[in-house]
């Protein structure tokens, strides 16, 4: 495998258990989000799934580095998705036991841009939780746009801070409204969705970001949980 690594998966399981939800955060490899203490009385199981080369496995096409000297972005979400589905999956789930019956994705910067093309990419997850996004990405919302979206049934949480449309790189001063129209895109589709601003720039919050993203997916999975079933 050349980008997710489902060898380092950590498993913060559940209250309900090992065949209830599970909600996959899309992890740094060798910088990880701390994540362990965030997942304490949630009813869905978190794994968290670390990948290699950041910048190059969560990007949905090639583009230029966001700052002067950086290299290009590979744009290999395509395969990073291919390889979570078929393998990394499979094995995160075996591995710990898990029947998922339901799934989520969820990340933060890059990782909430991926999480994103693979809710709207697969029919696999129930949910997403797009934190801090990096939405400003070229091209991303005409690509959005263009998708033939069926999202009924399906739930999405997209969070950004209100400061972080301030960054000097020109790029992102669109982020904020970038998301509000991604939030708008997915409603339309017949998403469930929400959309928060809170406090702080992109490197600010991050677990308070996490703490909201990750209940908001488990309240939704609790509330389909205890839905009365169609007789």
């Amino acid at each position: 495998m050349k980008y997710v690594r489902p060898d380092l998966a950590v498993c913060y399981e559940g209250t309900v258990g090992r065949t209830g939800p599970v909600i996959y955060v899309i992890d740094m490899s060798g910088r990880p989000f701390e994540i362990d203490d965030l997942c304490a009385g949630l009813a869905a199981t978190v794994v968290a799934i670390p990948v290699e080369e950041w910048d190059d496995s969560l990007t949905p096409w090639p583009a230029p580095g966001l700052y002067p000297g950086d290299p290009d972005f590979a744009g290999d979400a395509d395969r990073t998705l291919k390889e979570l589905l078929d393998t990394a999956l499979p094995v995160v789930d075996d591995h710990f036991g898990l029947v998922p019956s339901q799934r989520a994705i969820c990340g933060y910067s890059l990782a909430g841009l991926f999480a994103m093309y693979a809710f709207v990419h697969s029919d696999t997850f129930a949910a997403a939780g797009c934190l801090s996004a990096s939405v400003w990405y070229e091209g991303w919302l005409d690509h959005l746009r263009s998708l033939p979206l069926e999202l009924s049934g399906k739930f999405a949480f997209l969070s950004i801070g209100s400061q972080e449309r301030e960054a000097p790189e020109k790029i992102l001063h669109r982020v904020q409204d970038n998301m509000e129209a991604c939030a708008g895109i997915l409603h339309q589709a017949g998403c469930e969705t929400r959309f928060e601003v809170g406090p702080g720039n992109h490197m600010q919050y991050a677990r308070e970001r996490f703490i909201a993203g990750l209940g908001a997916i488990d309240a939704f999975f609790r509330q389909e949980r205890s839905a009365p079933r169609p007789s």
